[in-house]
């Protein structure tokens, strides 16, 4: 889940006035928003390129997903999230562009503010999280292996100027074959976590067996292949 706006510092939730909501079918996608109606389009938007990056490593929604747009934090643990997923309703919750803007001090993800290309990297995130879920083959998914897999895409799905500045100012290669993947290192260091997943899976000269390995991980600690 991701993202965790704990992570980046304590943040207080904001009070946003209730918006005008709506359900829409994101053309060509099993995928349909709802909630605000202007954020809609960037919404529908982002998770197609979500599902491109995602299709190439041989993943796609096994059911159709809802995404709601939601006002305000979300709580997940000891912390706040940017989105939830819900399996059983085929459900993901989102923080929308303007709940987040809300937040002071403003979140900030990789040292960059959360702009639309920023916001189109989270709706990435988040749908990876849910259609992991729709796929894993174990009760439970080690949150090791599901943050890398989904910064990976996240950042697989950024704009080429943008990923690259992303990776140059974390200043690290990508995990070597053994390395132990965890939730220590991910609480360390969000930026360079991110950043070694997305090289290592990039670089892999098999990555759909990466992902394989991912869905069958039940371990907090995801050992790179």
């Amino acid at each position: 889940m991701a993202g965790l706006l704990a992570l980046f510092g304590p943040v207080a939730l904001a009070a946003v006035e209730v918006l005008a909501v709506e359900v829409r079918s994101c053309a060509g996608q099993p995928v349909e928003v709802a909630g605000d109606a202007a954020h809609a389009e960037e919404v529908c938007a982002a998770s197609l390129a979500a599902l491109e990056q995602l299709a190439t490593l041989g993943l796609a929604p096994a059911q159709p997903i809802r995404i709601v747009l939601v006002e305000q934090g979300i709580l997940h643990g000891s912390g706040l999230a940017y989105g939830q997923y819900d399996g059983g309703r085929n459900r993901l919750e989102l923080m929308s562009p303007r709940a987040i803007a809300a937040q002071q001090p403003a979140p900030t993800q990789f040292g960059r503010a959360i702009d639309g290309v920023i916001y189109a990297g989270l709706v990435a995130h988040e749908l990876t999280h849910a259609i992991a879920q729709q796929h894993k083959r174990v009760e439970s998914l080690g949150h090791a292996a599901q943050e890398y897999l989904a910064y990976a895409v996240e950042l697989s799905s950024l704009p080429d100027a943008v990923r690259e500045a992303v990776i140059a100012t974390a200043g690290v290669a990508g995990w070597e074959s053994g390395d132990g993947i965890s939730t220590v290192y991910l609480g360390l260091n969000v930026h360079r976590f991110a950043v070694k997943s997305y090289l290592h899976l990039h670089d892999h000269p098999a990555p759909k067996s990466v992902v394989e390995a991912v869905l069958g991980s039940r371990a907090w600690v995801f050992t790179a292949p």
